[in-house]
This record gives C-alpha cells, structure tokens and sequence, in this order.
C-alpha cells in the first residue's frame, strides 16, 4: 500500500473507495509476480506431462494458459490499469478454475482409456480374476476423476498444486471480505460439482483434506484482510486531520476546474457552414486561458480566444468576468475594436494593474468572404488557404489588455483577410510553443509551422488532436507550466 502521506491520491476521496484504491494499487504488482510464477510452474508441468504421456488434451490445456499467461505479462502495461485490475484478478481465479476441470475431465479419460485397453488385452483364462476385481475397481473410481481430496493413484490427477496456488493467491491477493468468499467458492464448488455428477467420484472421504486446507486459508486471508482494512482506517483519520485544510482547498479547486470547464462551449460545433475544433488543457486545477465562439446573426461568426498572464485561482478569476463582460459586449456591438477597448477599461477598474491579459476576436462575415480581427498582444494567428494550402501569418497586433488605460484600438491594428470555402483560421495560446522537454526544449513555433504545414488539408478535429499529440511526444508527456488552448476553424461553404 502506498503511503498515506499522499494526500492527492487517497485522502482527497472518500474512506471507502480510498481502500479500494489502496487494494487495487497493490493487486498491479501482485498479480504479475502471481502470472509469472504460475507461469513457470505451467513451464514445468507441461515439459512433464509432455514427456510421461505424449501430446494430450491436459498438455494442449496447460499449454494454451501458459501462452495466456506469456501474453499477459508481454503486453502487462497496456492490458492492466489500476480501474481493471480487480477485475483481472478475478478472471485469473475463473480461468484456474477451467483450467483445473479441464486438466481433471482429460487425466479422467486417459485412465479410462488406459483401463480398456488392459481389459482387452485380458486372455479367457484371465476372464475370471477380471470380473472378480470389478467390483473393486468400481469401489475405487475415484482414482481416476479429479480427486479434489487425494494425491493417490495416477500422479496426472493430482490436483493438489492448483489448491496450494489458490491457496497462496487468496492470501497474496489485497481482497476484501466478500471478494475472498466469492473466489474461494468459485474456485473450489465448480470441480467438486464436476467430479461428483459427471466423473461418477461421490465419496465424501476424498474432499475432507482439501476442504479443511482451504477453510484454513480463507480464514487467514480473511484476518489478514480485516487487520489490513483497520490499520487502514486509522492511518486514513489521522493523516485526514492532519492535512484537513489542504484537502478541503484542495476539494474547492477541483470544484473551481469544474466549473471552470463548464463555462467553455463545446469542443466542436458547426455555424452556419463554419465548423470549429477547439481544446483546453489547464495546467492546474484552474487555468488562465479561454475561448469561446458566438453565432452573432446569419452571416457572421464570432471567435474569442484570450490568455491571463500566470494560471491559478487569480487567473481563473479574471477570467470567469472577462467571459460575462464578452457577453454583455456582444449584445450592443460586434466590432473587435470597440469590444477590446471596453475589454481594456473593465480590465484596468477590475485588477491591480498586475495582471495582462493577450486576446483575439475574430469576426468572420459569411455573405462579404472575409474575416476581421483583431489582436491584442496576442501570439499571431495562423490563416490556411483553402485553394493552394499555403500557411500565412496573422503578425499585426496592438497593445495587450491591461497594459494602458488606452489601447488605442484602432484600424491601424485591425487585420482583414479574405475567407472562402475550405479556408482555415488556426488560434492558440503560448502554452502551446512553450511546452518543454526534460532538457527544458521548448516546442517553438517552427514546430507549430512544420506541423500545419504537413496537415494543412486535414479536417480542424484532425489538426487540434495531432497537434496536441505531437507536442505530447515532443514533451514526452512531462507536466507543463503554462495552459494549452487550440482553436481550428474552417469555412465548409
């Protein structure tokens, strides 16, 4: 069990599923240490088999759960995650449990096979020393089912390693209380059941051995789980009030993301023949970047796309009245000039002059071809011609939001561009040529510019997800300082 002393990991959920988590953190490393001493003893048991009996079913079954096991172990990271373990864990006791009944079923046959090929073999002199021994030989069919209790008679009967294993795996295991009466059930009832109504074995003496080994063993492991679970509880109430503050800060936050979150409109949208992909990824529980996109009539789209200098509650809340303000804005006017400068003046009344804000408003006009933005210190947007896909950069800006009590927003600073069928406007936030490496790279915006140009013609979803893949593979998925925003927008029509 990890330590409790990570407060992120359990303290932050509940008492119960806090448990949980513990067992199943554990049961990752358990059940590969499990596969692969199963694993080896199949090894074994199959080279044996092979050389006492020849190519059998018993054989063709132990070697068809040693090439599952040898599966399981090559492809362990990507089979097995803390959500799926304890389900795994549980398939392996049902798939033992097959494998047993199937190994007893065939070592049953070969006797029987065995026993005919003896009568016939039998002279007429011997007839009658056969038919006196029948009797016998029935009274002791036992010795030639599963025999869940002995180890008498054919040795490949002999199932006593698969309850010793059993045995030690509900021990090994991190289960809780009903799951140790469930597997133990599941893996003992089945054979017994198998051995009784279709091997013919009904002698009660065969399973008292068995029976009592494994009553022992649910026992220990239920004890074991009961003092496992206690100690538990009690490491979890003192840590919890040790670290109450900074849960309950921590609790706030997660809820302050979600919100956060919520406030964004959806990842993809059409508007009327104009198709937008976007993505946000915060680099804490609350980010200082947003976006947005407005259907201001029947012929123009709206696009907001705005970044808080640092990330964190102030950011966020910076943030959350920037968006009420873009709201209320856009019922009286349209135009990014106009927009940024009340922007500006809310900014400067609202804040301690400490904190900036970068900005793009874009305005694309559906029934005139072209699109109007404006950029306020933000990074320069990317335009994708749709005829040629030849990539231009958006470079004109003015002052950022914040810095002045005047932007001076004006034409001067204003970008228009046309905007036809298939064209495509590219909108991002630093977070995105900031990402770093371990040797502290940063991705650049050549890389940004290397990559639209060999996607230049894909959809926008395309282009959002493989560029926030790329930069994933470039960081080799090292935790980032700064918020990452894509927006990708194409016009259909």
């Amino acid at each position: 069990m990890d330590s409790l002393l990570d407060v992120d990991k359990y303290l932050t959920l509940p008492k119960e599923k806090s448990y949980r988590l513990s067992l199943d953190t554990a049961n990752m490393k358990m059940l590969r240490g499990m596969m692969i001493g199963v694993a080896i003893f199949f090894s074994i048991s199959f080279f044996v088999t092979l050389a006492d009996n020849g190519i059998t079913i018993g054989a063709g079954i132990l070697l068809t759960d040693l090439v599952i096991l040898v599966g399981g172990l090559i492809l362990y990271r990507k089979i097995f995650n803390i959500n799926n373990v304890n389900k795994f864990v549980q398939y392996f006791f049902i798939l033992h449990v097959v494998v047993l009944i199937g190994i007893g079923i065939s070592n049953g046959n070969v006797t029987n096979n065995k026993k005919v090929k003896t009568k016939k073999s039998k002279t007429t002199s011997e007839q009658t020393a056969t038919d006196t021994s029948r009797k016998v030989e029935n009274d002791s069919s036992s010795s030639r089912n599963i025999r869940i209790g002995t180890t008498e008679g054919n040795s490949n009967s002999d199932i006593s390693p698969f309850i010793f294993f059993f045995c030690v795996a509900l021990v090994v295991f991190r289960l809780t209380r009903a799951e140790i009466f469930r597997l133990s059930a599941i893996f003992f009832l089945p054979p017994i059941l198998v051995d009784i109504f279709i091997l013919g074995n009904d002698y009660a003496g065969n399973y008292i051995g068995t029976s009592v080994t494994v009553a022992l063993f649910v026992g220990l492991a239920i004890f074991i789980e009961y003092r496992r679970k206690n100690k538990f509880f009690k490491e979890y109430d003192v840590m919890y009030k040790k670290n109450y503050d900074n849960i309950r800060m921590k609790k706030e936050l997660e809820y302050a993301q979600a919100l956060q979150l919520s406030m964004l409109p959806e990842k993809s949208a059409v508007i009327n023949d104009v198709e937008i992909s976007a993505i946000s990824i915060p680099a804490t529980e609350v980010g200082g970047d947003y976006y947005d996109y407005f259907k201001l009539s029947e012929e123009k789209i709206g696009v907001f796309i705005c970044d808080v200098s640092g990330h964190g509650v102030a950011s966020a809340l910076l943030l959350s009245g920037i968006r009420s303000c873009m709201h209320l804005i856009l019922e009286e006017t349209d135009d990014p000039k106009v927009i940024f400068t009340k922007l500006n003046r809310v900014i400067r009344k609202t804040q301690n002059r400490k904190m900036f804000v970068t900005a793009i408003f874009a305005v694309i006009d559906l029934k005139e071809n072209r699109c109007t933005l404006y950029n306020a210190g933000h990074l320069p947007p990317y335009k994708i011609s749709g005829e040629t896909n030849e990539i231009y950069k958006l470079k004109k800006h003015g002052l950022t939001l914040g810095a002045a009590d005047n932007i001076y927003a004006d034409e001067s600073k204003e970008v228009v561009i046309d905007f036809k069928r298939r064209d495509k406007l590219i909108l991002y936030t630093d977070g995105v040529n900031e990402a770093q490496n371990e040797k502290r790279d940063e991705y650049g915006i050549d890389k940004i510019e290397e990559f639209l140009n060999s996607n230049s013609d894909k959809s926008t979803t395309h282009i959002i997800d493989e560029l926030v893949a790329d930069v994933n593979k470039f960081t080799q998925n090292k935790i980032q300082s700064d918020d990452l925003t894509i927006i990708a927008i194409e016009r259909k029509n």
